[in-house]
């Protein structure tokens, strides 16, 4: 007896983000819209916390006898915490190990913003195609 078969058509998108091939595929709906629109207001909230941090240990100039900053350390920590925090929310929001098959092992914070300003126009033209079928 043959089996019958119903494929749903998902608004699954896919989009390559590397050379070697590698894509990431998410479903643009209702609950993911929510998430990404969570996600820019998070990271909008979190970039401003980031850069008061940024700035309070900028103030402070003072070098150590090579030249270095003496609270190198320490900026160097916040990026880096500014990176995982990026890593983060966006695998959690497009899957694990996103960033790293778009980014590579790379870790600065512009790299994460670029990725998801990259993002944005595939999600909103999926979102824009399947909300014109009810907004007739």
């Amino acid at each position: 007896m043959a089996k019958n078969k119903l494929r749903v058509d998902t608004g699954a998108v896919t989009v390559e983000v590397n050379d070697q091939g590698d894509e990431l595929s998410f479903v643009v709906d209702v609950i993911f819209a929510e998430k990404f629109q969570d996600l820019y207001a998070e990271v909008e909230q979190k970039s401003v916390e980031f850069e008061e941090r940024q700035k309070a240990l900028s103030e402070d100039d003072t070098k150590d006898g090579s030249g270095v900053f003496s609270n190198e350390r320490e900026r160097i920590a916040l990026v880096k915490e500014v990176c995982l925090y990026f890593q983060e929310k966006i695998d959690s929001l497009f899957g694990e190990n996103t960033c790293k098959k778009a980014l590579g092992n790379a870790m600065r914070p512009d790299l994460y913003l670029e990725l998801l300003e990259g993002l944005t126009p595939f999600i909103a033209s999926e979102r824009k195609q399947k909300i014109s079928k009810y907004a007739k």
